[in-house]
């Protein structure tokens, strides 16, 4: 079993709730978001429930140490975002990019049957979510049991005409992935 030190585990609370209110439910605590998804980070703070004990350290602590960089600052640090996965309606300002030239998506085994039927599904209503390394594809599939992981053909993807977007770190978007272009991995 993993220990968390108190400081730890409150950084982990501060986490979820900021992933919640970030991408689903800005105005849980009273915070606007612009179209963008873009908060006033002085107006998180202030909002976030105060027995928490956010801070702009913690915030800051809280971003860098996000392992698939779910949140990110403006130039000067003074507006935050989720970088990804939301509920409710955002323009994103990624760039398209030409991805590597296969990339992966993970589910757990319930979900197989849906992807075998149709490929890989948008997460958010907007995008499929890519990663172009296999190990963080086991960790996001083992998520919620045991993982499938597909290989993405995303160079001959490319070469009929889809667009990929890189998120952050290992992440890719893009908005459908048909099942041709999809193969299960069975040793991972």
């Amino acid at each position: 079993m993993l220990y968390l030190t108190p400081e730890e585990e409150r950084r982990r609370r501060i986490y979820w709730k900021l992933s919640f209110v970030l991408r689903h439910r800005p105005e849980n605590i009273g915070l606007t978001l612009d179209r963008y998804g873009w908060a006033k980070v002085d107006e998180l703070i202030d909002k976030f429930d105060k027995t928490c004990g956010l801070d702009f350290s913690c915030l800051e602590k809280i971003v860098e140490g996000s392992s698939f960089k779910q949140f990110t600052f403006n130039e000067d640090k003074t507006l935050i975002r989720a970088s990804y996965g939301h509920s409710i309606p955002v323009l994103f300002e990624n760039k398209e990019e030409i991805p590597p030239e296969c990339l992966y998506y993970a589910i757990n085994e319930e979900c197989m049957p849906d992807i075998e039927k149709e490929g890989p599904i948008k997460q958010d209503g907007v995008y499929v979510y890519l990663v172009q390394d296999i190990l963080p594809a086991v960790c996001m599939g083992s998520r919620y049991g045991q993982p499938v992981i597909y290989r993405v053909d995303s160079k001959k993807m490319t070469e009929d005409g889809f667009k990929f977007y890189h998120a952050k770190n290992l992440l890719w978007l893009t908005n459908k992935v048909p099942k041709e272009y999809v193969e299960m991995i069975t040793e991972f």
